[in-house]
């Protein structure tokens, strides 16, 4: 079982119901800053701002999950931008906010 891809599985269920409910959605659009920025061309539609949050900070867990196996590091002040359809940066999600240490 691999609990990066479930628990994305699990969250996306959720917005996708939080969509269905609200009805309207706006297109986000999610730079991963990091070693190697990324810039997201397509966006994805959402229905709110928290759900556009929600979004990066399970994208984060992901890019995280994948460089650990890579890598075997987590680097915290990485990060994903989330940006409107007008260009508006609206929050930057840090890869360290998506996780809970516990030493």
């Amino acid at each position: 079982m691999d609990c990066c891809r479930d628990g994305a599985r699990s969250n996306a269920q959720q917005l996708r119901a939080r969509s269905n409910i609200i009805g309207c959605v706006s297109r986000y659009y999610f730079h991963v800053v990091d070693d190697l920025d990324t810039t997201d061309e397509e966006g994805t539609e959402l229905p709110d701002a928290e759900a556009a949050r929600l979004w990066a900070v399970n994208a984060s867990r992901i890019l995280m999950c994948e460089t650990l196996r890579e890598d075997g590091k987590i680097t915290l002040h990485h990060r994903i931008e989330i940006e409107d359809d007008q260009g508006a940066v609206v929050r930057s999600v840090e890869f360290g906010e998506a996780v809970e240490i516990i030493d």
